[in-house]
């Protein structure tokens, strides 16, 4: 093989992967490179989370104002009792 034949070829391999990152940003507007992290990120997220087992969600936490730890603590019976006169 001749060195202008390989030369081309490799002229026309970098002019062919150039084409092709340049149709990828122009159509996504995200390099490939960028395209491949994200993908990697992905699965390794996809890993991480398959490998953990899932927890139940947290109960919520009552709130540190006074005010609303009341309203909190009384939540089933938030009404005031009612006034009859068999109370009174």
């Amino acid at each position: 093989m001749s060195g202008a034949r390989v030369l081309g070829r490799a002229l026309g391999a970098t002019v062919l992967v150039c084409g092709a990152h340049f149709l990828v940003r122009a159509l996504t507007g995200k390099t490939p490179l960028e395209h491949a992290r994200q993908l990697l990120r992905r699965k390794a997220g996809q890993n991480l989370q398959s490998a953990r087992q899932r927890q139940p969600p947290l109960a919520p936490q009552p709130p540190v104002d006074p005010v609303d730890e009341a309203s909190w603590e009384s939540f089933p019976a938030s009404d005031p009792p009612a006034h009859s006169p068999k109370n009174a």
